[in-house]
């Protein structure tokens, strides 16, 4: 029995003195029962799952909080995005906010019975492209109204490209800052409170027009509120490992090794992209500055992008940081020599061609880490078949672990099991866990690709290296640290 006065475990509980009139050594018990009762419910919050979710309950006058959510947020881009061809002899309709959006020029409000109003635009969307042309954060109203009548003038329509979620997917369209984002569970919303240090409180409203996961600071209780699912921060979803071997029951579901120890390897042999999906050839004219500030150190494959210009070709044309130029006017690049006077380059240029071809590799950035393939611990694969077979190929790989990255499916080869945590439609095996037969499958499949590129690819690779740009000339089409691409 606690001496007179003790405060007991539970907060908000205290035990007055044994001699206070009424006190009875039942209510004593009653007081010790309760307290043991409010310590097995707060476990049961913090690790029973689901039992730990409250439903039709919401926190009660939480604090509201907000945080970086984009890698909740996942739609593919026939989601994310929507394209609206307008009539160039037409009014379009739109009215746009004053402050751009960092993807591009936000909508405020539409015009009633315009062509925008009528091809169903709506308030928040954000204007990402005309007419293939990547709209820049940094330019003024009066610059992309130069641009829509410039688009105007091309032809009889001019084609919107629009972001239609980040209005209804974050708060203020802003996914960097918000307190919400879509979920279809409880599962994910109760993943990401676990992940964000300020999170206490989570709810998912499963029957509003977006089912939407809220993130919630601290809350002075729980209350009634239809359709809405809750819990604390503790309550989320464990993975569970299963000591099975045999396919495909010794899967984990709904886990991932992101921050598990990496395996560094060549994953080139286990990527498989048509030569459309790696590579992109863009036009660019001698007339005027293209765009790109490359890296001071080349990459394996060629000259890799830095930054690009805001509102030059390069950025107009769509090119991001991270792309690597592997040709220009059908010629590769050769990383023997430093990159020296490149005005001098670029004006010999301008005498020799009237545009320039340049051949991206466009995937390496997203598909390895640091754009580096011949040495990564992740890859895009088509399923979690490839990914458990390709790590029953690496020696150092003990663990592999398949997710949806953006819009990709990445295979991440890990050393152990160490950082394994809860992912909704993510999975992760064992080494040992692998389809049977895979192995030589893929083996079947890489001899008679390797032998394609012996009798067919190789004559005509040597016949391209034959002339190839040295980095000193490249005819201007190299930039040092800190210089713009033809600039």
């Amino acid at each position: 029995i606690s001496p007179p006065g003790l405060h007991l475990a539970s907060p908000g509980i205290h035990c007055p003195p044994l001699a206070s009139p009424g006190l009875t050594m039942s209510s004593v018990l009653g007081i010790l029962l309760g307290v043991l009762t409010v310590s097995f419910a707060q476990k049961n919050l913090r690790e029973n799952w689901p039992s730990c979710v409250a439903e039709d309950k919401a926190p009660k006058n939480p604090t509201p909080i907000t945080a970086d959510v984009r890698e909740f947020v996942r739609h593919p881009d026939h989601v994310r995005h929507k394209v609206i061809d307008f009539k160039s002899s037409e009014d379009i309709g739109l009215f746009l906010r004053e402050t751009p959006h960092e993807k591009g020029e936000m909508v405020d409000q539409v015009q009633y019975g315009s062509q925008a109003w009528l091809a169903g635009v709506r308030k928040g969307w954000i204007i990402t492209a005309i007419n293939d042309k990547r709209i820049s954060p940094n330019s003024t109203l009066r610059e992309l109204a130069t641009n829509i009548s410039a688009a105007k003038a091309e032809g009889p329509t001019v084609k919107f490209k629009y972001d239609v979620r980040d209005a209804v997917d974050c708060f203020n369209a802003n996914c960097k800052e918000s307190d919400r984002f879509p979920a279809e569970g409880t599962r994910q919303c109760a993943i990401a409170c676990s992940r964000i240090s300020q999170c206490e409180w989570w709810s998912w409203d499963s029957e509003g027009e977006y089912k939407m996961c809220f993130l919630h600071g601290s809350a002075s209780a729980l209350e009634g509120s239809k359709g809405f699912s809750a819990g604390r921060k503790g309550c989320m979803p464990e993975p569970r490992v299963v000591d099975e071997t045999d396919w495909p029951e010794c899967i984990i579901s709904d886990a991932d090794l992101r921050v598990g120890t990496p395996v560094f390897t060549d994953v080139f042999p286990f990527i498989d992209h048509l030569d459309e999906v790696r590579h992109k050839d863009l036009i660019f004219s001698v007339e005027e500055p293209i765009g790109m500030i490359l890296r001071e150190e080349p990459h394996d494959l060629g000259e890799f992008v830095d930054a690009v210009v805001p509102n030059s070709q390069a950025d107009n044309a769509g090119v991001k940081s991270g792309w690597i130029i592997k040709e220009i006017n059908g010629k590769p690049f050769r990383k023997k020599e430093s990159v020296t006077d490149v005005q001098a380059d670029f004006d010999r240029a301008k005498t020799t061609f009237s545009t320039l071809t340049v051949k991206f590799d466009v995937r390496s950035l997203l598909d390895c880490t640091n754009g580096y393939c011949g040495n990564s611990d992740r890859f895009p694969a088509a399923n979690y078949g490839a990914c458990a077979a390709a790590c029953s190929q690496v020696p150092e790989c003990a663990y592999w672990s398949f997710s949806i990255d953006a819009e990709d499916t990445m295979c991440l080869l890990r050393g152990d099991i160490e950082g394994l945590r809860s992912e909704t439609g993510s999975v992760v095996g064992s080494r040992d866990c692998s389809p049977p037969g895979w192995g030589s499958f893929l083996l079947l499949v890489a001899g008679l690709v390797l032998l394609a590129l012996v009798v067919v690819v190789r004559p005509l690779v040597q016949r391209r290296l034959s002339e190839p740009y040295s980095r000193k000339s490249l005819l201007g089409l190299i930039s040092g640290k800190g210089k713009n691409f033809f600039d």
